[in-house]
């Protein structure tokens, strides 16, 4: 629902949201709320389980958009919790969750082993941003001394901004830090002297990277920093402009250190376009729905006008205005975010935009509900399976050692303690256990098998078609 308007790319979206949960709702404070706060029943999510919906619902109230009422609602139903409590670990949103829930007057109706789950998580977020945080002022006054122009990105900026009232609320797993390419030299220096090391990286960022990866052990947690010059590589389709991002981006201090921050405009492209920077189709990947709270607290709390505008001709101009305008249209749409203007849904369409899209990338990125089925059905089989022609399946099998190789990498080298043989028993693991499951159901239920197979085909084939017109 995009303020004043219903074209057919908002409809399109919202017809995909609309209806299935009435049945279940009816009656019931859930739809009230709905009707209440985006004056449309369109935004009744179609296709969303209660556990989702719940998911959704504390998200909205992080971005600011009162829902609570709907929240004390739904958590009296019968809800599955060991789903949800999979959810937030995938989403690595405890913080959110444990925050919408010590808000509610039913709490009691969640179990209390879920509740010890999230506050235990939330206090070792908080703990660990807390040693970030310190860490994050340790280095920047060694680089301020340097005279460093230093920007941090994503979460170690979130935490001295829009979540400074509450740390534990964002979780992170390193420290991303943008310095001037002709400052790279020095500030690797700097990270030496304080006793970081040089993290083993692929091969692809060793020929054409765009930072380098940095650890040490503080006790017993491996603090990684990622030091860019740049956002992306430089053979990628998307193409923001960095040294006009520093032309515009603003200084601060959090009372201990100086540095800079992008400006509100390109704060909002920087981060909608890493969500859907690098989507691929596998293994299993997810939309954390983090990066989406990022997005609806930057724009409830910008405390001034957005240039839109200037976002969507920024956009244009680095070919990220896809990316950037379908996670706005999400953002909006999951979220109830009702800042974002009709322009972006008009962009979308002028771009090519399908209304399954939208759909698509809730159902197969956000809320991958198959992944029950890739538990049991290994993606190599769907992919063999989903190829037109025999030369086509042949060419898949043929590629299985650089499929063997990807996996290696992202195990090896997103290892804090990379290991060759602990990384190639995973991968072994990993095969005999999706073949093993995959050779017993066609044995045990093999009209189930067929149907899973049909069905992750099916998905596929829906996220390809995305991500060839994300990065078209």
């Amino acid at each position: 629902m995009f303020v004043g308007s219903l074209n057919p790319i908002n409809t399109g979206l919202l017809y995909g949201f609309a209806t299935f949960f009435y049945p279940i709702m009816q009656n019931s404070g859930i739809t009230q709320y709905l009707l209440n706060t985006t004056k449309m029943n369109q935004l009744i999510e179609r296709n969303l389980t209660p556990e989702e919906l719940f998911i959704v619902l504390c998200c909205r109230n992080m971005a600011a958009i009162e829902s609570i009422g709907a929240i004390n609602d739904l958590i009296t139903k019968k809800l599955d919790w060991d789903v949800i409590l999979n959810m937030v670990h995938l989403h690595e949103i405890a913080g959110i969750i444990h925050a919408a829930l010590s808000q509610c007057c039913n709490i009691g109706h969640v179990p209390a082993n879920l509740l010890k789950k999230l506050e235990t998580t939330n206090r070792g977020n908080a703990l660990r941003n807390l040693l970030y945080s310190k860490e994050f002022n340790k280095i920047l006054e060694n680089f301020n001394r340097a005279d460093i122009r230093t920007i941090p990105l994503k979460g170690i900026e979130f935490l001295h901004s829009i979540y400074a009232h509450n740390i534990a609320l964002r979780n992170l797993a390193d420290i991303d830090l943008l310095v001037e390419k002709e400052n790279m030299s020095r500030a690797e220096k700097i990270l030496t002297d304080m006793g970081y090391m040089s993290k083993k990286t692929d091969y692809r960022y060793s020929l054409m990277h765009f930072h380098s990866v940095f650890w040490r052990r503080q006790g017993t947690l491996p603090i990684i920093l990622e030091l860019h010059w740049d956002v992306d590589f430089p053979d990628s389709p998307f193409n923001i402009d960095i040294a006009e991002c520093w032309e515009r981006c603003q200084d601060f201090s959090n009372g201990k250190v100086n540095y800079y921050a992008f400006s509100i405009e390109d704060s909002i492209i920087f981060n909608s376009f890493h969500i859907l920077r690098s989507t691929t189709i596998k293994p299993d990947p997810v939309l954390s729905l983090k990066y989406f709270c990022d997005i609806a607290r930057i724009i409830a709390q910008s405390g001034g006008p957005i240039n839109w505008d200037g976002i969507i001709k920024r956009s244009q101009k680095y070919n990220v205005l896809r990316p950037v305008a379908l996670v706005l249209l999400l953002v909006q749409e999951l979220l109830g975010v009702t800042a974002i203007p009709p322009v972006v849904a008009e962009t979308l369409r002028t771009a090519g935009y399908r209304d399954d899209f939208g759909l698509c990338a809730v159902k197969g990125y956000i809320f991958p509900r198959l992944n029950s089925a890739k538990d049991q059905l290994p993606f190599y089989m769907v992919d063999v399976s989903s190829q037109p022609t025999v030369r086509k399946k042949i060419g898949v099998i043929l590629s299985a050692p650089a499929i063997m190789m990807q996996l290696y990498k992202r195990l090896y080298y997103a290892d804090p303690y990379p290991s060759v043989v602990k990384t190639v028993s995973s991968i072994t693991w990993y095969y005999i256990n999706k073949t093993i499951k995959t050779l017993a159901l066609y044995v045990i239920a093999p009209a189930k098998a067929r149907a899973l197979k049909n069905n992750l085909i099916i998905q596929y084939q829906k996220n390809q078609e995305v991500i060839n017109w994300l990065r078209g």
